[in-house]
Protein backbone atom coordinates (compact mmCIF):
# COMPACT_ATOMS: atom_id res chain seq x y z
CA UNK A 1 0.00 0.00 0.00
CA UNK A 2 1.82 3.21 -1.07
CA UNK A 3 2.81 5.37 1.75
CA UNK A 4 2.09 3.28 4.44
CA UNK A 5 4.46 3.10 7.34
CA UNK A 6 5.77 -0.38 7.43
CA UNK A 7 5.10 -0.04 11.39
CA UNK A 8 1.70 0.21 11.14
CA UNK A 9 -0.53 -3.33 10.67
CA UNK A 10 -3.35 -2.97 7.69
CA UNK A 11 -6.22 -3.52 10.30
CA UNK A 12 -4.55 -0.54 12.50
CA UNK A 13 -4.42 1.62 9.53
CA UNK A 14 -8.79 1.82 9.71
CA UNK A 15 -10.51 3.28 6.71
CA UNK A 16 -13.94 4.31 6.51
CA UNK A 17 -16.71 2.75 3.97
CA UNK A 18 -19.34 5.24 3.72
CA UNK A 19 -22.92 5.29 3.42
CA UNK A 20 -22.73 5.99 -0.98
CA UNK A 21 -20.19 2.79 -1.06
CA UNK A 22 -17.00 4.73 -1.42
CA UNK A 23 -14.04 4.26 0.67
CA UNK A 24 -12.00 6.98 2.52
CA UNK A 25 -8.14 6.14 2.57
CA UNK A 26 -6.48 4.26 5.45
CA UNK A 27 -4.91 6.26 8.18
CA UNK A 28 -2.31 4.95 10.64
CA UNK A 29 -4.01 4.96 14.06
CA UNK A 30 -0.28 5.55 16.05
CA UNK A 31 -0.48 9.48 14.38
CA UNK A 32 -3.73 9.94 16.07
CA UNK A 33 -3.89 7.49 18.77
CA UNK A 34 -0.07 7.81 20.07
CA UNK A 35 2.76 4.98 19.45
CA UNK A 36 2.40 1.58 20.88
CA UNK A 37 4.88 -0.38 18.99
CA UNK A 38 4.46 -3.80 16.89
CA UNK A 39 0.88 -4.69 16.67
CA UNK A 40 0.75 -8.78 16.71
CA UNK A 41 -3.38 -9.19 16.97
CA UNK A 42 -6.12 -6.35 16.66
CA UNK A 43 -9.81 -6.06 17.57
CA UNK A 44 -12.51 -4.08 16.75
CA UNK A 45 -15.89 -3.42 18.25
CA UNK A 46 -18.90 -0.56 17.80
CA UNK A 47 -20.23 -0.11 21.50
CA UNK A 48 -22.60 3.25 22.05
CA UNK A 49 -21.87 4.14 18.60
CA UNK A 50 -18.51 4.54 18.92
CA UNK A 51 -15.22 2.14 17.22
CA UNK A 52 -13.56 0.69 19.75
CA UNK A 53 -9.94 -0.83 19.21
CA UNK A 54 -7.87 -3.15 20.76
CA UNK A 55 -4.33 -4.69 19.99
CA UNK A 56 -2.06 -6.47 21.20
CA UNK A 57 1.67 -5.42 21.11
CA UNK A 58 4.89 -6.99 23.25
CA UNK A 59 2.46 -9.08 24.76
CA UNK A 60 0.25 -6.21 26.25
CA UNK A 61 -3.56 -4.89 25.43
CA UNK A 62 -4.19 -1.44 24.65
CA UNK A 63 -7.40 0.15 24.18
CA UNK A 64 -8.80 3.71 22.03
CA UNK A 65 -11.85 5.41 20.85
CA UNK A 66 -12.75 6.92 17.98
CA UNK A 67 -15.71 8.60 18.92
CA UNK A 68 -18.92 9.60 17.41
CA UNK A 69 -17.59 13.04 15.77
CA UNK A 70 -14.40 11.14 14.24
CA UNK A 71 -11.82 12.35 17.28
CA UNK A 72 -9.56 9.60 18.62
CA UNK A 73 -8.63 8.84 22.10
CA UNK A 74 -4.90 8.13 23.57
CA UNK A 75 -4.12 3.89 23.75
CA UNK A 76 -4.79 2.99 27.02
CA UNK A 77 -3.01 0.07 29.21
CA UNK A 78 -5.78 -2.61 29.31
CA UNK A 79 -4.00 -4.23 32.31
CA UNK A 80 -3.90 -0.97 33.97
CA UNK A 81 -7.62 -1.06 34.05
CA UNK A 82 -8.67 -4.58 33.64
CA UNK A 83 -5.75 -6.12 35.76
CA UNK A 84 -2.72 -8.08 34.56
CA UNK A 85 -2.63 -11.40 32.97
CA UNK A 86 0.20 -13.46 31.36
CA UNK A 87 0.91 -12.36 27.63
CA UNK A 88 -1.45 -11.81 25.40
CA UNK A 89 -1.01 -13.87 21.94
CA UNK A 90 -4.91 -13.39 20.56
CA UNK A 91 -7.63 -10.61 21.35
CA UNK A 92 -11.34 -10.49 20.58
CA UNK A 93 -13.81 -7.74 21.22
CA UNK A 94 -17.50 -7.44 20.53
CA UNK A 95 -19.70 -4.39 22.02
CA UNK A 96 -22.85 -5.58 23.02
CA UNK A 97 -25.38 -2.56 23.81
CA UNK A 98 -22.62 0.08 25.20
CA UNK A 99 -20.05 -2.07 26.60
CA UNK A 100 -17.14 -3.11 24.56
CA UNK A 101 -16.20 -7.09 25.85
CA UNK A 102 -13.11 -8.16 25.27
CA UNK A 103 -11.66 -12.05 25.32
CA UNK A 104 -7.71 -12.51 25.31
CA UNK A 105 -5.68 -15.92 25.07
CA UNK A 106 -2.69 -15.51 27.14
CA UNK A 107 0.65 -17.64 27.59
CA UNK A 108 0.86 -19.29 24.44
CA UNK A 109 -2.83 -20.13 24.47
CA UNK A 110 -2.86 -21.41 27.44
CA UNK A 111 -4.93 -19.01 29.31
CA UNK A 112 -8.28 -17.45 28.49
CA UNK A 113 -9.84 -14.73 30.26
CA UNK A 114 -13.01 -11.80 29.68
CA UNK A 115 -13.19 -8.08 30.71
CA UNK A 116 -14.99 -5.62 29.81
CA UNK A 117 -15.25 -2.22 29.52
CA UNK A 118 -18.28 -0.06 30.83
CA UNK A 119 -20.52 2.03 29.02
CA UNK A 120 -19.35 4.37 32.05
CA UNK A 121 -15.22 4.14 30.69
CA UNK A 122 -14.65 1.71 33.97
CA UNK A 123 -13.62 -1.44 33.81
CA UNK A 124 -14.99 -4.97 34.93
CA UNK A 125 -11.25 -6.94 35.52
CA UNK A 126 -10.30 -9.58 33.42
CA UNK A 127 -11.35 -12.89 34.88
CA UNK A 128 -10.75 -16.82 33.59
CA UNK A 129 -12.87 -18.70 31.71
CA UNK A 130 -10.97 -21.77 32.59
CA UNK A 131 -14.14 -22.22 34.55
CA UNK A 132 -16.47 -22.14 30.95
CA UNK A 133 -14.00 -22.93 28.35
CA UNK A 134 -11.73 -26.27 30.30
CA UNK A 135 -8.78 -26.54 30.37
CA UNK A 136 -7.97 -26.22 26.71
CA UNK A 137 -4.58 -23.95 24.88
CA UNK A 138 -6.48 -21.80 21.99
CA UNK A 139 -4.79 -20.81 18.84
CA UNK A 140 -7.80 -18.10 17.71
CA UNK A 141 -10.33 -16.61 19.49
CA UNK A 142 -13.73 -14.66 18.39
CA UNK A 143 -16.84 -12.61 19.51
CA UNK A 144 -19.75 -11.06 18.47
CA UNK A 145 -22.96 -9.90 20.10
CA UNK A 146 -26.42 -11.35 19.04
CA UNK A 147 -29.35 -10.55 20.70
CA UNK A 148 -27.73 -8.65 23.98
CA UNK A 149 -25.47 -11.06 24.15
CA UNK A 150 -22.21 -12.55 23.88
CA UNK A 151 -20.98 -15.14 21.91
CA UNK A 152 -17.54 -16.49 22.16
CA UNK A 153 -15.90 -18.94 19.68
CA UNK A 154 -12.46 -20.46 19.83
CA UNK A 155 -10.03 -23.13 18.30
CA UNK A 156 -7.77 -25.48 19.97
CA UNK A 157 -4.47 -26.81 19.80
CA UNK A 158 -6.22 -29.97 18.86
CA UNK A 159 -8.40 -28.48 16.24
CA UNK A 160 -11.55 -27.98 17.86
CA UNK A 161 -13.59 -25.11 17.37
CA UNK A 162 -15.55 -24.32 20.69
CA UNK A 163 -18.50 -22.03 21.28
CA UNK A 164 -20.44 -20.21 24.46
CA UNK A 165 -22.52 -17.42 25.39
CA UNK A 166 -22.51 -14.95 27.77
CA UNK A 167 -26.06 -14.44 29.18
CA UNK A 168 -27.05 -10.43 29.96
CA UNK A 169 -27.60 -11.86 33.38
CA UNK A 170 -23.40 -12.46 33.45
CA UNK A 171 -24.13 -16.38 33.53
CA UNK A 172 -21.95 -18.55 30.63
CA UNK A 173 -24.09 -21.15 28.97
CA UNK A 174 -21.86 -24.31 29.01
CA UNK A 175 -18.89 -24.68 25.97
CA UNK A 176 -20.27 -26.93 23.16
CA UNK A 177 -17.93 -28.44 20.16
CA UNK A 178 -18.73 -26.91 16.84
CA UNK A 179 -18.85 -29.55 14.49
CA UNK A 180 -16.35 -30.17 11.79
CA UNK A 181 -17.92 -31.85 9.36
CA UNK A 182 -17.53 -31.12 5.38
CA UNK A 183 -14.20 -29.25 6.81
CA UNK A 184 -11.13 -30.17 4.63
CA UNK A 185 -7.93 -30.31 6.82
CA UNK A 186 -7.76 -29.02 10.45
CA UNK A 187 -9.48 -25.80 11.43
CA UNK A 188 -7.26 -22.48 11.21
CA UNK A 189 -8.36 -19.43 12.77
CA UNK A 190 -12.00 -18.75 13.62
CA UNK A 191 -14.91 -15.99 13.34
CA UNK A 192 -18.11 -15.61 14.76
CA UNK A 193 -21.02 -13.00 13.44
CA UNK A 194 -24.44 -12.66 13.91
CA UNK A 195 -26.98 -12.54 10.73
CA UNK A 196 -30.45 -10.94 10.39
Amino acid sequence: MPGKSPACLPPACPALRKADGNWTTFGEVAAVAGPIGTVTSIATASAAGQLQVAAVSGGKAYHTIRNTTGNWGTWGNVAQAAGATGPINYIAMAGVGDDAHIVTSTDSGANQYHAMRKASGSWDPFTSLSGVLGTITTRSVSTTHVNGELQVAVVTTANQPLHTIRHADRTWAPTTPVPVTGIKGNPGNITITGTL
